[in-house]
This record gives structure tokens, sequence and C-alpha cells, in this order.
């Protein structure tokens, strides 16, 4: 029904998180940019100046990345180092009416 659609929020000015900074999530913030989301990054590895290099926001930890968004991006491996990472105090953190895509 394409009348319900136009009516959809939309993600023009929405922001996105980005946790964990690999090929996959370069290529999500590449097509994010097109659709003029906001952009804000963690990953164990991203630094500020890294962040900024790329035109997109840094976040200290996942949480404080997924309280400033309206859609959350999930990027990284499922091993010992990163369970837990997606844990209650990272989904208390997301705003009311958020999504998340793993």
């Amino acid at each position: 029904n394409k009348g319900a659609y136009s009516k959809a929020a939309g993600l023009t000015g929405k922001t996105l998180a980005v946790i964990g900074m690999g090929s996959i999530a370069t290529e999500l913030i590449t097509r994010a940019k097109g659709m003029q989301m906001k952009i804000v990054g963690w990953s164990r590895s991203l630094t500020p100046e890294a962040a900024a290099a790329q035109g997109i926001g840094y976040a200290a930890t996942p949480a404080a990345a997924a309280a400033q968004a309206d859609v959350v991006s999930l990027h990284v491996a499922a091993n010992a180092g990163t369970k837990g990472l997606a844990n209650r105090e990272f989904f208390e953190a997301m705003r009311p009416g958020a999504m998340f895509i793993n």
C-alpha cells in the first residue's frame, strides 16, 4: 500500500549508531551518509580522531553510542571478546522506539 508507506518516518536526519567498524560497517556508513543520517560509532580501535576523519561522531562505549541513536547496528564477531557487549545496560541505554539491527 503506497499510501501507508508514504507516511513512514523514514531515515533522513535520524541518527545511526554503528558498533564495530569493520568492512561491512564501513559500507553501511557510506549508505547511511547517502540517506543524510547522522552517524556515531564505537569500536575498540576507533579513536575520536579516526571518527572525525570518517566524518562520524565518536562514542566512548557501546551504550553511549546506543543512547544517541534512532537506529543501532551491531557489526562485531561473536567471540569471547565480544560476549556480553550488547548487554542489558546497552539495550536500556537505547532511546524508546529505537531500532536494533544485528
